[in-house]
């Protein structure tokens, strides 16, 4: 019988424990069952829910995963369930395999030939458990992987185990410390070390090392509203009702009411809505008109209510026009902002007074009470800029997570202070309001570039570089044109992972291509121009809510004949030049697409190759920082009090060398020039020797580049065996 799937999952985590499964099934039922993968073949999903609904009628087979998360029991006493006879504690093993699960999510690890590979590593697992009995191997996670798939049939683990081993293989999966000098950290060094001895081969492989900790549950989830609140709504206004408190000999004046014109007229123009002599005290039922009236717009110009003296007219002719006694702005906009931006207005209730003098009346108070209703609005697209911040260096420790989100970060060097830059910008709309804030970090020491969307206080959106380490390379898998990404380090390539409330959202790949020299035209052929190349972009998307495994293109510059840099994908729109954005009313991915755009950005600065003259450049970051500048100030209380600002990153000798590289003769190739892209400024490319980037990923080990001086070689920094540690 195929289970349901809640119970599928439950029994595996069982199974994971193989001593205990079969002490608690015999307990339970007196035999361990033969169950096997569930195939088409076997038993149909008819079938099964049959059975199931004849043993159980008031159990539904297909569990209502929200329902049961609402209503989850607290733990403790209370929860109404019975005493459990399983000796084995489920919960916390399902609790350890999400990490687990985690780990393995990413599309490589469902590709054939990744798995073919897999399943040879997992073999060579078990002969090296055979020829190390007393070890205490780890697995990589495509061992691990392995591992699983073995356990889910009981029977034949334990006779494959038998014979190869002559005990059950334990599955260990509480040892979960990576700690340096813990037990799981030493005993992956000597499994490493073991494995080179007998098999002669590297035991870390590209795209199954840990990838960290499940970020679902660690970031906001986005509201569209916050956004629909920034963006440009046209509202048919209906004034339903007007009620006048007035000078006593209201037939001698005049009430008028002016809404401002729309788009394409200039802005300030006004046309009149009302025009009213009636009595003190009318109130004027609806309709009293209808009007269209943008929010959000340029400036939110309020309605304008003016009284005039018709007694003594100062202009036009036989009496028309009037003196002006005076004028209110009714701030109908300000009451709408504070509404649903997609519901429709049923009752928006406005007052507006004033003081005026009129003749032989001395002062007098002037007021009404106006009552709008409206339709749903229609929503444009929000149109944002980028304010850009000021970069700091700052103190910024890595054992803050509220600091850092869902990252999985190394370790700084025993008695250092983890020291790096970090900017944040926001992007507002044209009135003015915040709708994201933007922080971008650079870390040498880390090795590490991370892009944090924020929406008000809440971290929605988190993007970070990864390497060879989490993904593979593309000797690994199929080379289908639909294939799973990939990390190609042959040609520099350079990847982001962007990650949301519900996980893994997609991945960015960029590297530089398409540079080559001018060649000279000769007699019998052209000449051939010259390039500098362009950053050549993927984005996967990693999205469960995305069927299939969909990709989009691009490339900055976008011609090879333009300087044009624009991001368009879906539903945004970015000038990276100008640093203007537009985002589609209804594009729930906002924050992710604004990620990807600061992520484009920062893979521009990163991989376009360096002038020969910057590529050599040396420098100590310790004498980079400039502790006077007045900036900081200001910078160091928007970072909050967790980071500690010391200065602000002197521009380096980087930016100051020429953009051109000699090609042949006097002709030269200019380089793409990104320290006028608005969104590169924003990314740190004035401070290039504060980015990672002679850090490169050689699966097992952080290696980074050294600066080239006179012959000198490539030094190596290894990164904490924390981070390298594979599985559990």
């Amino acid at each position: 019988m195929k289970p349901p799937f809640d119970m599928a999952w439950i029994a595996h985590c069982h199974q994971l424990a193989p001593r205990c499964y079969r002490s608690d099934v015999i307990n339970l039922i007196g035999f361990v069952p033969d169950t096997q993968s569930p195939t088409p073949d076997t038993v149909s999903d008819e079938l099964s829910r049959k059975l199931w609904s004849s043993a159980h009628p008031s159990e539904p087979f297909d569990l209502d995963l929200t329902a049961v998360a609402a209503a989850a029991p607290v733990d403790g006493a209370g929860s109404g369930f019975a005493k459990s006879r399983l000796t084995y504690d489920i919960r916390g093993a399902a609790q350890r395999q999400r990490g687990f699960f985690y780990n393995v999510s990413l599309p490589h690890y469902r590709d054939s030939q990744f798995l073919q590979a897999s399943l040879r590593r997992y073999k060579q697992f078990l002969r090296l458990q055979q020829l190390c009995p007393q070890e205490f191997l780890v697995p990589c996670y495509d061992i691990d992987l392995m591992w699983h798939s073995h356990q889910l049939t009981p029977l034949a683990y334990e006779r494959d185990c038998l014979r190869l081993l002559n005990r059950v293989l334990s599955h260990d999966d509480n040892v979960g410390d990576r700690s340096d000098g813990s037990r799981l950290s030493k005993a992956y060094a000597r499994t490493a070390e073991l494995w080179l001895q007998h098999f002669g081969q590297s035991y870390a492989r590209s795209g199954c090392m840990y990838r960290g900790e499940s970020p679902a549950g660690r970031l906001s989830k986005f509201n569209l509203s916050c956004l629909h609140s920034g963006c440009q709504r046209r509202y048919q206004l209906s004034l339903t009702r007007m009620e006048l408190t007035a000078p006593p000999t209201i037939d001698r004046y005049k009430v008028v009411l002016l809404a401002p014109k729309l788009p394409p007229c200039k802005p300030g123009k006004r046309r009149r809505l009302v025009a009213m002599t009636q009595a003190q005290g009318t109130v004027v039922e609806s309709p009293v008109t209808v009007f269209d009236y943008l929010v959000n717009g340029d400036g939110d110009q309020p309605l304008l209510l003016e009284l005039i003296d018709k007694r003594k007219s100062s202009t036009g002719l036989c009496g028309c026009g009037g003196t002006m006694l005076g004028n209110c702005k009714v701030a109908v906009s300000d009451s709408i902002k504070q509404l649903p931006p997609t519901e429709p207005v049923y009752k928006l209730v406005c007052d507006a007074s004033f003081s005026y003098e009129a003749p032989n009346y001395g002062i007098s108070n002037f007021a009404a009470e106006l009552t709008f209703s409206s339709n749903v609005p229609c929503i444009f697209d929000c149109n944002l800029r980028l304010v850009p911040g000021d970069w700091v260096v700052a103190i910024m420790p890595t054992d803050v997570p509220s600091l850092w989100g869902p990252v999985p970060l190394g370790q700084v060097p025993q008695g250092q202070e983890h020291r790096c830059i970090v900017a944040s910008h926001s992007l507002v709309t044209e009135s003015s309001q915040l709708v994201f804030t933007v922080r971008v970090i650079h870390s040498q020491q880390l090795g590490q570039s991370v892009v944090q969307v924020f929406n008000g206080d809440s971290m929605v959106t988190v993007a970070y570089m990864i390497g060879v380490d989490q993904l593979p390379t593309p000797s690994q898998i199929t080379t289908a044109k639909r294939g799973p990404p990939s990390l190609n380090p042959g040609v520099r390539q350079r990847a982001f992972i962007i990650k949301d409330a519900a996980g893994d959202w997609g991945l960015l790949l960029g590297n530089w291509t398409g540079r080559r020299r001018g060649v000279p035209a000769t007699p019998m052929t052209p000449p051939i121009r010259g390039s500098p190349g362009y950053l050549d972009l993927i984005l996967h998307n990693l999205s469960p809510d995305t069927s299939g495994n969909t990709s989009h293109r691009m490339r900055l510059p976008n011609s090879d004949s333009s300087d044009q840099h624009v991001f368009d994908l879906g539903g945004i729109y970015v000038d990276l030049s100008r640093g203007s954005a537009c985002i589609d009313a209804q594009c729930r991915s906002a924050p992710q697409l604004v990620a990807a755009a600061f992520c484009a950005a920062t893979l521009e600065a990163m991989c376009q190759p360096l002038p020969p003259a910057a590529a050599t450049a040396t420098g100590q970051l310790a004498d980079s920082v400039d502790c006077q500048n007045s900036q900081v100030a200001n910078a160091a209380q928007n970072l909050g009090e967790k980071i500690r600002v010391i200065g602000s990153p002197k521009l380096q000798s980087l930016v100051t060398h020429p953009t051109t590289t000699v090609t042949r003769g006097r002709a030269t190739v200019r380089r793409v020039d990104p320290y006028s892209v608005a969104f590169c400024q924003a990314t740190g490319v004035l401070y290039l020797d504060w980015m990672p980037l002679r850090w490169h990923w050689h699966c097992g080990h952080w290696w980074q580049r050294a600066r080239q001086g006179s012959g000198s070689s490539a030094a190596a920094a290894t990164v904490s065996a924390a981070k390298l540690t594979p599985s559990v």
